[in-house]
């Protein structure tokens, strides 16, 4: 499933939620038959703390999530105090036309914002890539981080500090499986062997708004590479690349702008 059609999925999941809210809002207004006022009140406190209780999910998925779900949560309640606001006798048709604007408008938006992103972050191709198989191979390893750090970095824009990097609930919750953040040359991927390691010099790099991709010299600036220390979170200035080495003598490397490079040991 490509990353265009998983978009279209969740924007007809919003226009759903705002279907069933407008309803709501309708039914609403007919049976308490509230003054406006009273209407407004309700409608407004709903739309609060819908957006509200999506807010806690910041810490577990970062800012700029936990934004777009307080977004779709106002959404759902503007959509209820269009329900009460509307006058009785003209609500159906009313509620016709604010559904298909919502139509129309949602899914250019959403849709359009979803698959940006995945073209950002480079993996609007679709999400093969990163199904979680039992095991991988070291470099699709480094893909799968790369797509972790390029999520971390639009959440924060910032790279995470290289200091207990694979220690970081932010960065690691990006990535699927534990076993994807062990090269599995040197560990059975359930030991406490790791053997990658973060290069101190983009350690907590600020982004300024740009990708991964658009940092200076992108292509020739190492992110994660095989290293011969083997402890989590392991770091350095690029300077422990195993030797000989560990790929059929050469070693793997994770470049800022995702490309995987096997290079021969300095």
């Amino acid at each position: 499933m490509s990353i265009a059609q998983i978009a279209k999925i969740v924007q007809l999941g919003v226009l759903t939620l705002q279907a069933i809210a407008l309803m709501l809002g309708l039914l609403a207004s007919r049976r308490l038959r509230a003054p406006r006022r009273a209407a407004g009140v309700t409608a407004l406190t709903l739309l609060v703390v819908l957006a509200a209780a999506s807010w806690p999910l910041r810490a577990r998925v970062g800012p700029v999530a936990s934004w777009e779900a307080s977004l779709i949560a106002g959404a759902v309640g503007a959509f209820f105090a269009a329900g009460i606001a509307l006058p009785r006798r003209k609500a159906p048709a009313a509620a016709a036309l604010i559904l298909g604007v919502a139509c129309l408008g949602g899914t250019a938006v959403l849709n359009g914002k979803i698959v940006s992103l995945a073209n950002r972050i480079g993996i609007a191709g679709g999400a093969v890539s990163y199904k979680p198989e039992v095991n991988k191979s070291c470099i699709q390893n480094l893909h799968s981080l790369y797509l972790a750090f390029s999520m971390y970095a639009q959440d924060y824009d910032a790279l995470p500090p290289a200091a207990g990097w694979l220690q970081n609930p932010d960065l690691v919750s990006k990535v699927r499986e534990n076993t994807w953040l062990h090269c599995p040359a040197v560990s059975n991927r359930h030991d406490d062997k790791y053997g990658y390691a973060m290069n101190d010099a983009v350690s907590g790099m600020p982004m300024h708004g740009r990708d991964l991709k658009q940092t200076p010299h992108a292509a020739e600036t190492a992110l994660v590479y095989d290293s011969s220390n083997l402890a989590i979170s392991a770091h350095d200035r690029f300077s422990s690349l195993p030797s000989p080495g560990r790929h059929a003598g050469k070693d793997n490397v994770l470049y800022m702008d995702g490309h995987v490079a096997a290079v021969a040991p300095h």
